[in-house]
């Protein structure tokens, strides 16, 4: 039977003396579940009035912590004939907006996202060389051969979109999913960094994909220390270029505030 056909199912439970509110409470058993496997991508959870009861919570709770998860993309809610709260397979962009809050908000500079990410992809790559199978080695050099396509067609968005799908492709080889989601996301940061960095879509276009080819041939052929190398120092490249780009945003940012505000001080004399 398909998982969205499941039986509806959710392990009641009677709260503890409440320290949070009831919707909370309803969320976190809710993820609990999920987190234990008791509830699967794609199943359907109980119907509001059925989870009230089970819970000994009033129904609005129940639609404010749907809500909730919805909102997370834990869940999602269908309208309609045959509709409810279903559970979403995990994706990366939870991980990915979090993350990225911290990094807009300079929580995380962009040398400790370059570390981690360097020390990151080690681990994927040693895992990778472990387990990797032909039709993986075949999905990344078809991922080496788009990214040389649209790099020499000068399509920037679909490139940078290859070149952030390459990361996820090593993790896939892994055959860990916690892996996948965390390369898709550190990915996702650095692209949308690199969408907003000044010029990027028109420097170090080359390089890319030699790299890319240079790492694939070093993990085919098992010398893993060599791939490893390879891809740090494309991403300590790559870092590189970011702070670059950044410095040039910014004093772009600068320039532009002392022009406008030398324009308004000219305004404000001559109406006087």
């Amino acid at each position: 039977m398909h998982m969205a056909q499941t039986t509806e199912k959710i392990i009641a439970a009677k709260f503890p003396a409440p320290s949070l509110r009831a919707f909370e409470q309803v969320a976190n058993h809710i993820r609990q579940s999920i987190a234990s496997g008791t509830l699967k991508p794609g199943d359907k959870l109980a119907p509001e009035r059925d989870m009230a009861k089970q819970f000994e919570v009033g129904r609005n709770a129940i639609r404010e912590a749907l809500r909730d998860l919805e909102g997370k993309g834990i869940v999602r809610l269908e309208k309609g004939r045959g509709g409810g709260a279903f559970v979403r397979p995990p994706n990366a962009s939870r991980v990915t907006h979090a993350l990225s809050d911290l990094v807009d908000g300079g929580s995380i500079s962009l040398s400790d996202l370059t570390q981690a990410r360097v020390l990151f992809m080690e681990v994927v790559v040693r895992l990778a060389s472990e387990h990797a199978t032909e039709s993986d080695f075949a999905a990344l050099e078809k991922n080496i051969e788009e990214t040389e396509e649209f790099t020499k067609a000068g399509n920037a968005e679909l490139r940078i979109e290859s070149i952030g799908k390459f990361y996820t492709l090593v993790a896939e080889a892994t055959g860990n999913s916690v892996l996948v989601l965390m390369a898709t996301s550190l990915s996702a940061i650095v692209r949308r960094l690199l969408d907003n960095a000044v010029d990027s879509r028109r420097r170090g276009l080359p390089t890319t994909v030699a790299s890319r080819r240079r790492f694939l041939r070093f993990l085919r052929a098992g010398e893993v220390d060599k791939a490893i190398a390879e891809l740090s120092d494309h991403l300590v490249t790559l870092h590189r270029s970011l702070v670059r780009f950044t410095e040039e945003q910014r004093k772009k940012e600068a320039a532009t505030k002392r022009s406008s505000g030398s324009t308004g001080r000219k305004r404000q004399r001559s109406r006087s």
